[in-house]
């Protein structure tokens, strides 16, 4: 599983796992809404190990490099035509496709 800061503007992955066992983290992390299960697109990569703009539960949220580093996710599909994991749902590669 790659980590989210892995992803490019445009891919779209759910998170599986917060890599980070600090409990401060775990709980920023929350606050964003960046739960195991959630979908997350990737709306903008900042060059120079600077910050993802990602857009979670309709919300842009900002989360750093150094944190984004910290997030497990499975990739799925990309919104720029990129192709579509195996880890997307059947109904949902019908729609990708």
């Amino acid at each position: 599983m790659p980590p989210l800061y892995a992803l490019e503007p445009g891919d779209l992955a759910v998170v599986a796992v917060p890599g980070s066992t600090d409990a401060d983290v775990v709980a920023f992390l929350d606050t964003l809404g960046l739960r195991p299960g959630v979908t997350v697109e990737v709306r903008e990569k900042h060059p120079f190990d600077g910050p993802l703009v990602l857009r979670v539960a309709g919300e842009d949220r900002t989360v750093s490099e150094k944190v984004a580093n910290q997030i497990y996710v499975k990739k799925e599909a990309s919104t720029n035509g990129g192709p579509v994991d195996e880890a997307v749902p059947k109904d949902r590669k019908e729609q990708a496709v």
